[in-house]
């Protein structure tokens, strides 16, 4: 069995691996063309809207109306975050299928993405292995959010898990904002946009990371 989780300007799919384009954190940000993962906030003082790269992580922040980026990240270079396995920074060449759907062999805006295993599905009896953000600095904002593009392809969490995670300390605790559904598969057959309001940990912490990780999986 396997699955994809990509970072990028996209992600991965079932069954097979997940890959993700640009990311950010921001604060009420308006959609973007490009792919990109974000955080984002609300600036406690006074927001300015950034836009962004074509793909990457930012984080943003804003009040009741603009938006601004706390920090954001393009997929276009290596942003050299800490990946576990068989995560990786790379072009897909290998567009496995599964779940009768192929993987991505391209981002939602370029050519790289940060994803789990360009070579195959994930395997069995798999522990949870990490792709780990570098740290973002919050501490003037609130209302911080993630936003990214995704591809993913796992089999229900009954079987195998996928799950997004934040640090309010530097990686030293960790806390899950999103895990995939534990009675239905997660088949993308394209660049999905996701968003997912981290504020509870991430909101006036010095030292944010986010990390996304494939596993634990079953043995079948």
């Amino acid at each position: 069995e396997g699955m994809k989780s990509c970072l990028t300007d996209g992600p991965g799919m079932g069954n097979s691996d997940g890959q993700i384009s640009a990311s950010e954190l921001y604060a009420y940000v308006a959609p973007r063309a490009a792919s990109y993962c974000d955080l984002f906030g609300t600036w406690r003082q006074h927001a300015q809207y950034y836009a962004g790269g074509a793909q990457g992580v930012a984080l943003v922040s804003a009040p009741a109306a603009p938006t601004t980026v706390i920090a954001s990240i393009s997929m276009t270079t290596d942003p050299g975050w800490a990946g576990e396995s068989l995560w990786a920074w790379a072009q897909n060449t290998n567009a496995v299928s599964s779940f009768g759907v192929n993987d991505p062999t391209f981002g939602h805006t370029g050519t790289k993405v940060c994803g789990y295993n360009y070579q195959g599905p994930y395997s069995n009896y798999m522990t949870p292995k990490y792709l780990t953000s570098g740290a973002f600095n919050c501490t003037n904002f609130t209302g911080v959010r993630l936003r990214f593009w995704r591809w993913l392809g796992v089999e229900m969490r009954y079987w195998d898990t996928a799950s997004i995670q934040v640090s309010p300390d530097n990686g030293y605790s960790w806390y899950t904002v999103w895990r995939n559904p534990s009675d239905l598969d997660t088949s993308d057959t394209q660049w999905v946009p996701y968003e997912y309001n981290i504020s509870t940990y991430a909101s006036g912490k010095s030292a944010v990371r986010v990390r996304w990780c494939m596993g634990p999986t079953d043995s079948v």
